[in-house]
């Protein structure tokens, strides 16, 4: 997590344990778009990347058709599955040329109620799911 995004990395050895396959984001510098990899240790297999995030060093990419869900992280979402990210477009960009589900992990206060929604363009790409510390909210009906 990068500033004040949730932390979700406590799920990852019982995910690990139950052999599921997890993967971490990695932008390269050589297509600027947003990749996945492998990783299976959360000490051994990350360096400081672009934007001076944590990215994986493993080389094993895994495809779209390999990721069943992705949990995406954001800074504002509404109920209807909008979110705002940090403004490069990224997961956007991935989403629209993959058909994963997504789930945007946030905090209660990261996500607006009611009828307040945010600003799209048709570029966006929706989340299927939100899930805050008390709540989920089903956003499509792919799950």
């Amino acid at each position: 997590p990068i500033q004040n995004e949730v932390d979700i990395s406590y799920l990852v050895p019982n995910l690990l344990e139950n052999k599921k396959i997890i993967v971490y984001p990695k932008i390269e510098a050589n297509d600027d778009t947003i990749h996945f990899y492998s990783v299976t240790d959360l000490k051994k297999d990350f360096i400081l990347g672009k934007y001076n995030i944590l990215e994986p060093v493993t080389k094993q990419e895994i495809s779209s058709e390999q990721i069943d869900i992705l949990l995406i992280p954001g800074i504002l979402f509404d109920i209807t599955g909008n979110r705002i990210g940090y403004g490069k477009g990224y997961y956007d960009k991935y989403l629209s040329a993959n058909s994963v589900l997504t789930i945007g992990v946030a905090y209660d206060f990261q996500v607006l109620d009611g009828e307040a929604s945010i600003p799209f363009e048709e570029q966006d790409q929706k989340m299927d799911m939100i899930v805050t510390e008390t709540r989920i909210l089903k956003t499509t009906d792919r799950f």
